[in-house]
């Protein structure tokens, strides 16, 4: 395996991935899968602390307060 693959490989998994389902009660959820997801964009991109890490969104209405973080 090339090093440029493996390295990316093992920044993929490195990476963290949370979760937001807007039809979710509360934030109260780890967001570590779709069971356990924030209901809010806002808390789950309050999870990731690295570039890379993923913050998967489900369809839905969502109403966020006050500026969302951006991560490049």
């Amino acid at each position: 395996m090339p090093i440029a693959a493996a390295s990316l490989m093992a920044s993929r998994a490195l990476s963290a991935t949370s979760y937001v389902d807007a039809s979710r009660s509360d934030d109260t959820g780890t967001a570590t899968n779709w069971a356990t997801a924030k209901r809010t964009i806002q808390a789950a991109a309050g999870l990731t602390a690295a570039s890379g890490d993923l913050v998967l969104v489900t369809a839905g209405e969502y109403k966020e307060e006050g500026a969302l973080s951006t991560f490049v």
